[in-house]
């Protein structure tokens, strides 16, 4: 009977060295935690974000000067003369990328009214709607954007829609990478006018806006 004796003692024993064990361990341990971290994000630049400025146009190999940035370009173009004739009239301007990533510019024309303000010379003739229905002038009135070297005013390119229909449909203007500036001239051309649209148009105003948009 001793041996059952001595095994029941020894299970015992080894469940107080255990439990000695263990309160051991934990009696010999200690925890040290830190203060609350963070991580905190900072400000991007906008990806898409355009800025216009007027700007003083020379002849080729000349320098352009950008005037000052602002969000829109307030200033507006007037072109005064008889209808369907290219008066040479150009209206210089900048656009620059303040934006992250490179965009794709457009301008479309927004706004549009075609106004009659007088039946004049022989505009009856042509316009049974003379001095009182809408004007003709968005039947033949194109608008161009030259677009320019910043760095010597040469000619890149143009891009020309009648005004109508770039109301309808964007001009596009070429691409514009980050911390870059594009320099465009801007004009009214109707020599391609007939007779016929420009006795019509005669003592008419077109009136329009501008939004250029860069896309990411």
């Amino acid at each position: 009977m001793r041996r059952p004796i001595l095994l029941t003692l020894a299970a015992v024993g080894g469940i107080i060295v255990l439990l000695g064990g263990t309160g051991l361990f934990a009696a010999l341990s200690d925890t040290a935690r830190s203060d609350t971290n963070s991580v905190e994000s900072g400000a991007l630049v906008a990806s898409a974000d355009i800025q216009m400025a007027l700007a003083s146009g020379g002849a080729a190999g000349t320098p352009w000067t950008c005037k000052t940035f602002s969000e829109d370009l307030t200033a507006a173009m007037t072109v005064t003369g008889p209808p369907g004739v290219d008066t040479g009239q150009v209206y210089p301007y900048c656009i620059r990328n303040v934006g992250s990533r490179t965009l794709s510019l457009s301008v479309l024309a927004e706004d549009i009214n075609d106004i009659e303000l007088g039946c004049t010379g022989d505009e009856s003739l042509y316009d049974n709607t003379c001095g009182a229905g809408p004007g003709e002038l968005g039947d033949f009135a194109e608008v161009q954007h030259q677009m320019i070297d910043c760095s010597n005013g040469d000619v890149l390119g143009l891009v020309q829609l009648l005004v109508r229909d770039n109301g309808n449909a964007p001009n596009p203007l070429g691409t514009v990478g980050p911390g870059e500036t594009r320099c465009f001239n801007m004009g009214i051309y109707g020599s391609s006018a007939t007779e016929v649209q420009r006795q019509a148009a005669q003592s008419d105003r077109l009136e329009w806006r501008f939004a250029w948009t860069g896309q990411a």
